[in-house]
C-alpha cells in the first residue's frame, strides 16, 4: 500500500509537470504570433480596404523568359484535321456535331486575365457580363468555357485568344462552331438566334463591311470582339496564318508598323489581331475571302456609343428577337475597359452604360419569372405578375418560359 501511495504520487507531479511545460510552450507560441502580427502591419487588419493585396497576389514563379531569336507557331502543324475530326464524329454518335438540322453545336468562349482587375469594380463588372453570357447559352442551348489561363506569355493582351481557340477547337472536336466573345461584351437580345443556315458555306462569321474592308482596307471595317468560326482545317491553317504577327516585343512593334502604313485610318501602335485579320483578307482574298461572312444585318457586335441611349426606344416601339438596330443582339464596349485604371472614355459613364446594357439584358430574363429592373438605372427589381395557381397557363410573351424552348425568329 505504501509503494502504491507513492507511486501515486510521483505520477501526479510528473503529469503536473507536463502540463505546466506545454502552457508554457503554448504561451511562447502565442507570443511568437503577436510579436510577428506588430512586425508585419499589413497582416494585422481584417479590412479589405486597408489591405495590400499585392502582398498576396505575387506569383511563386518568375516571368518567363522569351527568346526573341525562336520562330513562333501556336503547336505542332496539323493538315488534316478535316479527316481527324469527321473519323471522331463517326465513332463517337453520342456527340454530334448538329444538335438538330438547322442547329450546331456551339460553344461560346470568353475570359479574362488570372490576375484580379486594376480597376477596385472591375471584377464586379466582369461577374455581371459573365452571367449575361450564361444566360443566353442556357436559353439557347450553347455550351460554354471561360478562361482564366494565358496560355502562352508571348500571345498576351490581343492574341491571347489564338493559342486558346486553337487549343479548343482541337479538344472538342463535337462543337460545330466556335463563338468567341470579348469579356466587354454583352448579349441585349436574349431571344434573337443567330441564322445558323445562313452561314452554311461559311467557316468564319464577323460583324463587318465588305466595301470598307475590300475597297478601302479600313481598320475598322470589321471587328474581331465576337465572332463565329467554324471547327475545320480552314480554322487552323487561319491561326497560323495570323499568328506570326502576335509575338509581342520587336515582332508585333514591326507587324504593327506594317499594319498602319496599309490600313486606312489606323493608329500607329503594335499590331493588333483585328487589323491583322482585315489585312490578311486584302491581300490574300482569294484564299480566304470566299469563307468569311461579314455580318451587318444584326449586331453581332454592337458599338455601344451609339446603342445604350436609345434603349427606352426599342423597349417602347420593338420588341426581342431582331437582334439589328431596332434590338441589338450584342452591345460591346469597345475603349471602356472597366478591368484597367484607365479607359479611352470617362469612366462615369462606361459604368453607368454597362449597367443599363446590363440591366437591358436582365430584364428579358427577369420578366420570366414574373419581374423586373425598376428601371434600366436601377439594380432594384420590382414583381411586374403576381403569382398563380396555374403557372403553366401564364402567356409567355417572350417564348422563354418552358424547358422545350426553341428560339423565336421572328420575322424583320
Amino acid at each position: 500500500m505504501k509503494v502504491t501511495i507513492l507511486c501515486l504520487f510521483l505520477t501526479l507531479i510528473m503529469i503536473r509537470s507536463m502540463l505546466g511545460a506545454a502552457t508554457s510552450n503554448q504561451h511562447t507560441h502565442n507570443r511568437r504570433i503577436l510579436e510577428d502580427l506588430k512586425e508585419d502591419p499589413k497582416t494585422n487588419t481584417n479590412s479589405y480596404e486597408s489591405f495590400d493585396f499585392s502582398s498576396v497576389m505575387v506569383d511563386d514563379e518568375p516571368p518567363e523568359k522569351i527568346d526573341p531569336n525562336k520562330p513562333y507557331n501556336l503547336g505542332p502543324k496539323i493538315s488534316d484535321w478535316d479527316e481527324q475530326r469527321q473519323t471522331w464524329l463517326q465513332n463517337n454518335p453520342g456527340f454530334p456535331n448538329f444538335i438538330r438540322p438547322d442547329k450546331p453545336r456551339v460553344l461560346l468562349v470568353t475570359g479574362s486575365s488570372p490576375k484580379p482587375c486594376e480597376s477596385p469594380v472591375g471584377d464586379h463588372y466582369l461577374l455581371k457580363s459573365i452571367k449575361n453570357k450564361i444566360d443566353y447559352c442556357r436559353i439557347h442551348g450553347i455550351e460554354i468555357f471561360y478562361n482564366f489561363a494565358l496560355l502562352d506569355a508571348e500571345m498576351a493582351g490581343f492574341w491571347a485568344k489564338l493559342p486558346l481557340i486553337r487549343k479548343l477547337l482541337l479538344s472538342h472536336p463535337e462543337i460545330e462552331f466556335l463563338w468567341w466573345m470579348d469579356s466587354d461584351a454583352m448579349f441585349t437580345d436574349m431571344v434573337f438566334e443567330i441564322p445558323w443556315e445562313r452561314y452554311k458555306d461559311k467557316n468564319m462569321v464577323l460583324h463587318g463591311w465588305n466595301e470598307m474592308v475590300y475597297d478601302e482596307r479600313n481598320w475598322i471595317g470589321l471587328n474581331t470582339g465576337s465572332f463565329l468560326l467554324r471547327n475545320s482545317q480552314w480554322a487552323l491553317d487561319l491561326l497560323d496564318t495570323l499568328a506570326p504577327m502576335g509575338p509581342k516585343g520587336k515582332i508585333r512593334d514591326e507587324a504593327g508598323k506594317v499594319l498602319t502604313r496599309e490600313l486606312k485610318g489606323r493608329p500607329v501602335f503594335e499590331a493588333d489581331d483585328q487589323s491583322a485579320m482585315v489585312y490578311i483578307l486584302t491581300t490574300q482574298r482569294e484564299i480566304w475571302g470566299d469563307k468569311v461572312y461579314l455580318e451587318n444585318h444584326y449586331y453581332l457586335h454592337g458599338f455601344w456609343g451609339i446603342l445604350v441611349d436609345n434603349y427606352e426606344e426599342y423597349i417602347e416601339k420593338y420588341h426581342p428577337g431582331l437582334g439589328d438596330h431596332r434590338w441589338p443582339l450584342v452591345t460591346h464596349f469597345v475603349g471602356c475597359k472597366p478591368c484597367s485604371k484607365f479607359g479611352d472614355y470617362p469612366l462615369e459613364r462606361c459604368l453607368k452604360q454597362m449597367d443599363r446594357a446590363f440591366n437591358f439584358g436582365d430584364n428579358q430574363v427577369l420578366q420570366m419569372y414574373g419581374y423586373s429592373h425598376k428601371s434600366l438605372a436601377s439594380r432594384r427589381v420590382v414583381k411586374i405578375r403576381n403569382e398563380t395557381s396555374t403557372p403553366l397557363d401564364v402567356k409567355d410573351d417572350l417564348g422563354l418560359l418552358h424547358p422545350s424552348f426553341k428560339a423565336v425568329k421572328v420575322s424583320t
